[in-house]
C-alpha cells in the first residue's frame, strides 16, 4: 500500500491563508494522483510540526533552516504564477516519493 506524503503549509497565523492553500494543494495533488495528507499551521508552530513531515510549503518568507524539503509558494492562492507553483510542487513531491521508495528498498520493505 502506498504511503501518503505528509505535507504541512505554514503561514503567519495558520488560519485563512493556509486553509485556502491546503485546499489548493490537495486538489492539485489529487489531479496528479499523488497521495498526500495536507495540513496547516502557524509559523510559530512550524519547527516542532515539521519534524514528522515530508514537505513544508511556506506562504511567507521563513528565516530558519529546515532539515526537510521546503518550498515557498506565496503565489499559490492567486491566479498569477499558479502554474509555476504547480509544476514545482509536483516535481518536488515526485522527487520525495522517489527517495521514499529508495529508502524502503534499502530497509528491506
Amino acid at each position: 500500500m502506498k504511503q501518503p506524503l505528509n505535507i504541512i503549509i505554514a503561514c503567519v497565523c495558520g488560519a485563512v491563508t493556509s486553509n485556502i492553500a491546503v485546499y489548493k494543494v490537495q486538489t492539485l495533488l489529487d489531479e496528479e494522483n499523488i497521495l498526500a495528507v495536507v495540513s496547516h499551521c502557524a509559523l510559530g508552530d512550524l519547527e516542532k510540526k515539521a519534524e514528522s513531515m515530508d514537505l513544508v510549503i511556506l506562504m511567507v518568507p521563513y528565516n530558519k533552516v529546515l532539515t526537510i524539503p521546503s518550498m515557498t509558494a506565496t503565489k499559490l492562492i492567486s491566479k498569477f504564477g499558479l502554474e509555476e507553483i504547480k509544476e514545482k510542487l509536483i516535481q518536488t513531491c515526485l522527487e520525495i516519493l522517489g527517495n521514499k521508495k529508495c529508502d524502503a528498498k534499502e530497509n528491506g520493505r
